[in-house]
């Protein structure tokens, strides 16, 4: 088993994502991976918020920590949540457009699972190179090939 099957297992025995789990997952990323000093930084950030639990109340975040949010949720690792309550004074009295919103951020497991089991695709460049490691060695052996002209 590979260390990244073994952090996705852990999400699912520990039902929460450990440190070392959120910065694989940054490094490897879909679309947008980062490097590991990075990831590193993120991971502190976003765990400061999380802790233990998979959701969070929105308005505790500053602007820049909800940037940071954002770009998360584009990486498919957070999403948003919104609950509503319809508000009435003490004495009942409220209309039905007295609504309170609250956001929240929820982070998404499975996202983090699938991240982590996807497999490296082949670049291009390392592509082209494989097809000459798929040559024996007597293609590269020009000792043996007919001397022309």
């Amino acid at each position: 088993m590979t260390n990244d099957e073994t952090l996705a297992n852990r999400i699912d025995e520990l039902e929460c994502a450990p440190y070392e789990t959120w910065v694989r997952v940054l490094e490897k990323g879909d679309d947008m991976p980062m490097k590991k000093e990075d990831a590193m930084k993120a991971a502190t950030h976003v765990l400061n918020f999380f802790g233990y639990a998979d959701r969070i109340i929105d308005n505790i975040l500053e602007p820049k920590d909800r940037d940071v949010f954002y770009m998360l949720e584009e990486m498919g690792i957070l999403e948003t949540e919104r609950d509503e309550s319809h508000i009435s004074d003490y004495r009942g009295r409220g209309s039905p457009k007295d609504v309170w919103r609250i956001h929240y951020w929820k982070i998404k497991f499975d996202k983090m699972k699938e991240i982590l089991r996807k497999k490296p695709e082949l670049k291009q460049q390392d592509a082209d190179i494989s097809i000459y490691k798929k040559l024996s060695d007597e293609a590269w052996d020009r000792s043996s090939a007919s001397a022309t002209g």
